[in-house]
């Protein structure tokens, strides 16, 4: 079950869902008297093309490894635009302050297993020591992902492309 819309907030993680907020933001700032179409125009390209890239980005991922697990529910907009399914998260909660019983831990452990997950992508405030000992029982790769985070340039660009390419990269090898 993917968590998008309301019940996951990251948004940001889907650049056409942000092209369409641009889109519909675009009107209202133009009926406030502030001349917004050649910087929506620009913007709504720079979104597509961008969508594009992170495309080709995860391509390389076989269809049958675009499996996720994360540290909280984080991936929800990323995986239903890009074909993802979402197994599991180490904080079955929005809130990276939430905590996971023995039991959520230990069904997350076993459908890691039976479902051949090869990573658990964690972000600031997933517990760590948990995220190791799942991946050592599982021997799956644990990738930290900078999901709220920008990089040193401070493009938006550059933040999914980097994420994108991390997940990409732990779910390709074989």
């Amino acid at each position: 079950d993917q968590a998008v819309g309301a019940e996951d907030p990251h948004l940001w993680m889907d650049p056409l869902a942000l092209r369409d907020v641009v889109t519909a933001l675009g009107p209202v700032l133009d009926g406030l008297g502030i001349d917004t179409s050649a910087s929506v125009a620009a913007t709504v390209a720079d979104l597509t093309a961008l969508d594009g890239r992170v495309r080709d980005i995860v391509a390389e991922v076989p269809d049958d490894q675009r499996l996720l697990v994360t540290g909280h529910e984080s991936l929800g907009w990323f995986a239903d635009r890009h074909g993802f399914r979402l197994i599991g998260a180490i904080v079955p909660s929005l809130s990276s302050a939430a905590e996971a019983s023995s039991a959520d831990l230990a069904d997350l452990t076993r459908t890691i297993t039976e479902t051949g997950t090869r990573a658990i992508f964690t972000e600031t405030g997933t517990p760590a020591s948990i995220a190791e000992a799942i991946a050592s029982d599982t021997g799956v790769a644990v990738v930290e992902l900078p999901t709220v985070s920008l990089p040193d340039d401070g493009t938006y660009d550059q933040f999914l492309v980097a994420n994108a390419t991390l997940i990409a990269d732990a779910l390709a090898t074989p």
